[in-house]
């Protein structure tokens, strides 16, 4: 298996590396979200669930 190499400009490593940076940052805040929103659901669940019961009963 032969291997190829590519040259590209220092600008554009940089500026990839800066997106790429960017990018992750963005990851870690959109999962940070889910997160949150997960919790919130969960607990809007379960205080759902308990006036169900709650009826019920």
């Amino acid at each position: 298996m032969t291997s190829q190499s590519y040259i590209i400009s220092q600008d554009l490593l940089e500026r990839t590396v800066q997106e790429i940076g960017s990018t992750k940052q963005q990851q870690v805040a959109l999962e940070q979200l889910l997160r949150e929103q997960h919790t919130l659901a969960t607990a809007a669940n379960e205080e759902f669930l308990e006036l169900l019961e709650g009826s019920v009963t």
